[in-house]
């Protein structure tokens, strides 16, 4: 079992009860590498903390089914991605968050929070950390916005009062929000508010640097004409590399030709062009995403009206 699946999510809820819980603050150096530091837990912070980490646990497990990872997918209160957190695969997958988790899971080696030098920067994240009876770590993630911070300031040095980090200085004085953007336990990321992961993790860099290689993987199985232009219009806009990283995971373009050529002809509003047995990439507004929707499946029709419909997100029954 992994922890997109329901009796797991439900192993975590229980463990919480006997779980010990710090905070940690986090700030991005470059788009792959993390600073953390470790919150002393002062006054009643710990309890706080532990209801929060529960209740976001019991609402993933008690209301929320999976569906298929889309960047342009929002995410209502019903739903959740599941993305495996392994450096694995053909092209392999760099580990979402770089540095950032391996960290936290030796929580006990990170700088205490207010005892290096002063920094001139605010972090870019929060997250609860859950040392759980078995031995792992769960690790609950909310991104800092402005709004968290009730003060302007170049730096916090904060306290814990009973709602809010109080001020030990004239830094700001940060709150914390009863919502999480993401878990990660067990080799697995769950994603609950997907803008906040995805303006957290899912930087351009490392999509543009993805892009080759996840092309290639697709030209092994099929030719693309205009692969070149292909690949220099998913690097220059990151909602197509994005989509691209996700359909050479779903390896759909590993599907025998004739199925592929058969459901384009089925969906013609895909735009989908072929010469031969050869995909043609058509860089127009219109058509430039018709090879991404190709893979990613996106042409669905109801079984009840018998119209076509555009999916590009699909829950699974």
């Amino acid at each position: 079992m992994t922890p997109n699946e329901k009796p797991e999510q439900q192993e975590l809820v229980d463990q919480l009860d006997d779980a010990n819980l710090h905070l940690a603050f986090a700030w991005r150096g470059q788009p792959d590498e993390w600073r953390v530091e470790i919150a002393p837990a002062l006054g009643d912070l710990t309890d706080e903390l532990l209801e929060l980490a529960k209740n976001t646990a019991s609402d993933l497990n008690d209301n929320r089914a999976e569906v298929t990872y889309d960047p342009e997918w929002p995410l209502n209160e019903t739903q959740f991605f599941g993305l495996p957190n392994a450096s694995s695969g053909n092209p392999p997958k760099a580990a979402i968050g770089g540095d950032l988790l391996p960290q936290i899971d030796n929580f006990g080696q990170l700088g205490i929070y207010g005892t290096g030098s002063r920094r001139k920067s605010n972090p870019q994240l929060y997250v609860v950390v859950a040392q759980l009876p078995d031995g792992s770590i769960a690790k609950f993630g909310r991104r800092v916005t402005a709004r968290h911070l009730l003060k302007q300031s170049r730096w916090i040095r904060a306290w814990w009062t009973g709602e809010a980090f109080d001020l030990l200085d004239e830094g700001p004085l940060l709150t914390l929000d009863p919502f999480i953007d993401w878990i990660a336990w067990r080799d697995f990321v769950l994603v609950l508010d997907a803008p906040g992961f995805n303006r957290t993790f899912r930087t351009i860099p490392q999509l543009r640097q993805a892009v080759q290689g996840h092309v290639d993987a697709i030209t092994a199985q099929i030719g693309i004409q205009n692969a070149t232009e292909f690949v220099e219009r998913c690097q220059t806009t990151p909602s197509m590399a994005s989509k691209l990283e996700n359909v050479v995971d779903q390896k759909l373009f590993e599907k025998p030709l004739a199925e592929l050529k058969a459901y384009s002809e089925r969906y013609p509003q895909l735009g989908v062009k072929w010469d031969g047995d050869q995909l043609v990439f058509e860089g127009d507004l219109k058509h430039q995403w018709s090879i991404l929707r190709l893979f990613d499946e996106a042409g669905f029709t109801g079984e009840l009206s018998g119209e076509q419909f555009e999916a590009p997100a699909k829950r699974p029954l």
